[in-house]
């Protein structure tokens, strides 16, 4: 067996890991050469060296653009061994998107500001043991623009609002939200009534039982309509129907200062950071606003049943912030809550109970995957840790990274 493996590896507690350590490192070594190469000619010599797409001719070249400009954070995450360049592209995308919108002589102005305060808090994140994944990466540099430009990310949010657009191809109807935030809003909305639609179709065939929903896939042989086709049944009733009355749930998460709102924007899962303008708007329009209660007061607070209440779901929603099974970007707001030790509801002989310290995230294929016992969770510190262990006794672990996780409110 130790064949398969090159000689720097063999004998390595984990091979697997250590190979990713030296792939990673290879990626950021053609990213400092690339860092010698003058910028015009960038992307051809990336694609001439790798002869791959040049949209990755394109992620190694924003790659090369942060080395440049924050060459002591490029250093360190180097040395940390678990980054690759697709870290390094989001962040410069992220940075990007605001600086677009801005004049030539603006954006050169602003932008050393900006990098160093994105480079101080990556930095920062990763030496206190901050998760190392993309999902990460977004969060913390929106967090920070959020908290160092807020006139310019308000700015950004303006303009991409300002370009909603609805398109007709034949048959077809494209439509651009403009933000983030809007599209969240909307595909939540219509999801929740798909779902109802589907649970209705499946009643009625099932003569009231209701079994797992089926998938865009296996819906077609089942005779059920696929929440695909519940979608478009919803939007397309919802298009004759008026503004008062769509209920939209958003979960939005600001940080406060003494009762009052603090500054950097505020969180919503599934979106991201947002600035303060936003979340006055969004708060402006809504008709009930819940506070949560202290994380203390929380956590080990017991529901009576299997289900969690809308106070837990929207608590650890904002402490997890996506799904929890290592390296998975799938949003909050896609999850579910899942009972991290199985509840006596459905596993007699276990004793979970329906609590936050008991409650994590997880996608639907995640979750599946869980419950299936392919693969096993844990947590030493109700739930801000889950240790997971896979097919042949392969580990690994994840940590809270939300808004209100202990990594960021303490």
């Amino acid at each position: 067996m130790d064949a398969l493996y090159p000689e720097s590896v063999v004998g390595v507690e984990n091979p697997a890991r250590q190979l990713v350590t030296d792939l990673n490192r290879r990626e950021l070594s053609l990213v400092s050469w690339l860092v010698t190469v003058v910028p015009e000619l960038r992307a051809s010599s990336v694609l001439a060296a790798r002869g791959r797409s040049r949209s990755e001719a394109y992620r190694y070249v924003h790659g090369a653009g942060i080395a440049e400009r924050m060459p002591a954070l490029f250093e360190l995450l180097f040395d940390d061994g678990r980054i690759t360049v697709d870290h390094l592209d989001t962040v410069w995308l992220r940075i990007n998107r605001h600086l677009v919108g801005l004049k030539t002589r603006v954006a050169e102005s602003v932008r050393p500001l900006i990098d160093a305060a994105v480079s101080e808090a990556l930095s920062d994140w990763i030496r206190e043991g901050g998760p190392a994944t993309l999902e990460a990466f977004s969060q913390v540099t929106d967090e920070t623009l959020a908290a160092v430009a807020g006139n310019i990310v308000s700015a950004t949010e303006q303009r991409e609002q300002d370009t909603q657009r609805l398109y007709r191809r034949e048959n077809r109807l494209i439509l651009d939200c403009g933000s983030a935030v809007t599209a969240d809003a909307v595909w939540s909305t219509v999801g929740d009534r798909a779902l109802d639609l589907l649970r209705e179709a499946r009643r009625a065939e099932h003569d009231g039982t209701e079994e797992a929903l089926c998938s865009d896939e296996n819906a077609a042989f089942s005779g059920l309509p696929s929440m695909a086709q519940c979608r478009a049944r919803v939007l397309l009733d919802l298009l004759g129907d008026t503004p008062a009355t769509m209920k939209i749930t958003v979960n939005l998460y600001r940080p406060t200062l003494d009762g009052r709102h603090g500054v950097g924007g505020a969180f919503i899962p599934g979106v991201g950071y947002v600035s303060d303008l936003t979340a006055s708007a969004l708060e402006g329009v809504a008709t009930l606003v819940r506070e949560l209660p202290s994380r203390k007061e929380i956590n080990h607070r017991q529901a009576r049943g299997y289900t969690f209440t809308t106070l837990q779901k929207a608590t650890v929603q904002g402490r997890d912030g996506h799904c929890r099974f290592p390296h998975c970007a799938v949003p909050a707001g896609r999850c579910e809550h899942d009972h991290i030790i199985s509840s006596p509801h459905t596993t007699p002989e276990s004793d979970g109970p329906t609590s936050v310290s008991n409650c994590m995230l997880l996608c639907r294929t995640h979750h599946a995957l869980k419950t299936a016992g392919l693969w096993s969770a844990s947590t030493p510190d109700d739930g801000v840790t889950v240790d997971w262990t896979g097919p042949d006794g392969y580990t690994d672990s994840t940590e809270a990274d939300g808004p209100l996780a202990p990594l960021r409110s303490s």
